[in-house]
């Protein structure tokens, strides 16, 4: 990931507006999918989208970080040869 903070921050924003209940929820996970990427104090994480957001959709949002992790991780020993 090239700018986890600008992310997180476009979801924080997302997150605080009038916007349908399902959208908010979206933002708030993918808030946490984009957080272990980045290297704040997860104090300034919970500061800057509240700690009820930590506590509910961080579970999920990690879920989803270990499977993009999972889903883009290319081991460099078999690029280019035949398994």
């Amino acid at each position: 990931m090239n700018s986890p903070n600008y992310a997180m921050r476009i979801y924080s924003e997302m997150a605080s507006l009038d916007i349908p209940y399902l959208k908010k929820i979206k933002a708030h996970i993918n808030y946490w999918r984009f957080a272990p990427c980045s290297k704040l104090k997860m104090k300034n994480k919970i500061k800057q989208i509240g700690i009820s957001s930590y506590i509910i959709f961080m579970p999920i949002g990690y879920l989803f970080h270990m499977k993009d992790k999972k889903n883009n991780y290319i081991d460099i020993r078999h690029v280019g040869s035949k398994r």
